[in-house]
């Protein structure tokens, strides 16, 4: 899916938020109030997603009680890797050649139990992370991983910037202080986690970094990615604020060295107060460069358990959640392999059979409990395991109207803003020149769509939003609402037509699309 066409056009527009929906206006001109493009009766409803069968079980003895992370999925030399942590501190390797079937290939890297027959790549706590692959760095250190290394240390850094790390009984002293407060008189060390980093040539063999790459409080979840554009490093790290774990976004152009970070998401006073978030699985949208999600792992403190929220950014600094209540993948029912908690993992995106999938790491267990809630049968525990949740393309959210609902799409080519369309006169006869290119290669409006019974959706086109002293902008000639075909059914890519038209190219310069529907969702366009 490319992002936009050779003219600079926006050519697609997943419909997870208000982005693309202009606001409309209120006139008076006639002395009663007149609403042109107002948004009526719509909503963001985001989509559940179905999820596939365990694609990844524990079945090797370095697996311990199962998989802990999903730490990257790739494709590489014509097949899929995934990284993945177990919950005895080994990061590990599986390939597959269709994405859906996989093996776990005897490397020969790591020992374990006197063997190097297995598919570990690393062993310890700071060599089990997420794992990108760096274009700009040097061959030895072409792949890198970001993690987080905790322990008891001193309250200060030393003259190098460097936690100092207490000796072996600092656990014990640490909570012997937490028992006796004022009469502890053994060592006060406190409990801290720091920004931890490794390198590699080919993705097995890795090399930790001993200094921290943020010598500040980190919790786990760090996933960092290598922005071309910027050439910096760019990491979404999970930290505390108020006693709650929040995402922060850190970036800097020596991977050795970042900076500290500023939250961009966390809990506020729309969520319930017992929520935190343990993870976020940072991933850019498909095919873009200018749209980025999260699933967000909620914490429910009360309840103990965690389940998936959709988070969505236009710049990667600003972050809203399309619906807190409803999560976007929940979980499974008592007895199951998520029934307590769902992780998931960077790499979401195109599956094989044309669907998009996200791998999640799902526990039977709620956080604070080692069993599982509601064990399958006597002495039997539902296995950590590895699945998709899928969804069908652009169908992470959309806009739906349960009864009549309308609503006007915009789509401005890129002005400088002296010249963008709310600085634009009222033009004569009606019309905003110019027109574009008349020999402009023949392009079609496309939806993505799906009704309920009895649902449809019609749209007309114009050619600009209109301004507030101009907001009676009358649709196209021949590419009105009366004009349209109507469109039911279930559709990916439904080519609307007006008619024996459906060529928009030439129409104008600039174009945005009225809607109106009827128990209908709206899930993408592209123009």
């Amino acid at each position: 899916m490319e992002l936009r066409s050779g003219d600079g056009r926006p050519t697609t527009g997943p419909l997870l938020d208000w982005f693309y929906v202009s606001p409309g206006y209120v006139t008076f001109r006639s002395g009663t109030a007149e609403q042109w493009d107002s948004p009526q009766g719509i909503e963001i409803d985001v989509q559940q997603a179905e999820k596939s069968e365990p694609i990844l079980v524990p079945d090797r003895p370095w697996e311990g009680g199962g998989v802990a992370s999903v730490n990257g999925i790739f494709q590489r030399n014509d097949r899929y890797e995934m990284y993945y942590s177990t919950d005895g501190s080994c990061h590990c390797l599986a390939v597959s050649d269709d994405s859906e079937t996989w093996t776990k290939p005897d490397l020969g890297v790591v020992e374990f139990d006197g063997s190097r027959r297995n598919n570990i790549v690393a062993r310890g706590p700071g060599l089990t992370g997420y794992v990108f692959e760096d274009p700009s760095a040097p061959p030895e250190e072409r792949f890198k991983l970001t993690t987080m290394r905790g322990g008891v240390y001193e309250p200060e850094l030393d003259a190098d910037g460097s936690p100092i790390a207490l000796g072996p009984t600092a656990f014990r002293d640490f909570e012997l202080r937490e028992e006796l407060r004022e009469d502890h008189t053994g060592k006060w060390g406190q409990m801290k986690g720091f920004l931890a980093g490794a390198v590699s040539p080919d993705g097995l063999r890795w090399t930790a970094i001993e200094k921290p790459l943020l010598a500040e409080f980190v919790d786990g979840d760090n996933i960092t990615h290598y922005d071309v554009e910027t050439g910096k490093y760019v990491a979404y790290l999970r930290f505390h604020t108020g006693g709650r774990r929040t995402v922060g976004r850190s970036e800097t152009a020596d991977f050795r060295r970042f900076n500290p970070e500023k939250v961009v998401l966390q809990p506020d006073p729309q969520d319930p107060p017992d929520t935190s978030f343990y993870g976020h699985a940072y991933t850019p949208y498909p095919g873009r460069d200018d749209l980025h999600l999260m699933f967000v792992s909620v914490y429910h403190h009360n309840a103990d358990n965690i389940d998936l929220q959709l988070a969505v950014s236009h710049d990667g600094d600003y972050w809203f959640r399309p619906d807190r209540h409803r999560p976007i993948v929940p979980n499974g029912p008592a007895g199951t392999d998520d029934s307590g908690q769902i992780h998931a993992g960077p790499g979401f995106g195109l599956l094989p059979d044309g669907r998009w999938g996200l791998a999640y790491a799902g526990s039977g267990r709620l956080h604070n409990n080692d069993t599982d809630w509601y064990p399958p049968g006597p002495g039997e525990r539902a296995p950590r395991t590895v699945r998709y949740a899928v969804w069908q393309r652009d169908r992470l959210a959309g806009i739906r109207a349960r009864d009549q609902g309308r609503f006007t799409l915009r789509q401005e080519r890129e002005r400088p803003p002296e010249n963008c369309p709310d600085a634009i006169e009222a033009p004569p006869r009606d019309t905003f020149p110019p027109l574009s290119n008349p020999n402009e290669t023949p392009r079609q409006l496309k939806l993505n769509y799906r009704t309920e019974i009895g649902g449809w959706i019609k749209v007309e086109l114009i050619p600009v939003v209109g301004t507030m002293t101009y907001p009676q902008v009358p649709a196209i000639d021949g590419y009105s609402f009366d004009d349209c075909d109507t469109l039911t059914g279930d559709h990916l890519d439904r080519v609307v037509t007006w008619g024996e038209r459906s060529n928009v190219a030439g129409l104008s310069d600039t174009l945005a699309v009225r809607v109106k529907m009827y128990r209908t969702t709206l899930f993408s366009w592209s123009l």
